[in-house]
């Protein structure tokens, strides 16, 4: 499944299976989630990892101005 929309991948590293849930759960409420890994114990025994793809939303470009002029006057 190929898309032209920004992509990122974000590692979720918890102590558990229930923490690693409520961050996947709360990143969902910011990104669109188009993939969830299932979890799985880290190699050091503390802990899961679990992998999420996500769509990055549209960038606001008056936002990026801005945020681009401020940078400008700080250096």
């Amino acid at each position: 499944m190929t898309t032209d929309k920004p992509m990122i991948r974000v590692r979720i590293v918890a102590d558990d299976v229930d923490q690693a849930n409520a961050a996947a759960l709360a990143i969902g409420q910011a990104l669109t989630i188009t993939r969830e890994s299932s979890p799985r114990p880290r190699r050091s025994g503390d802990g899961v990892t679990v992998y999420l793809d996500a769509e990055l939303p549209p960038a606001d470009r008056g936002a990026l101005d801005s945020a681009e002029q401020r940078d400008r006057r700080i250096r």
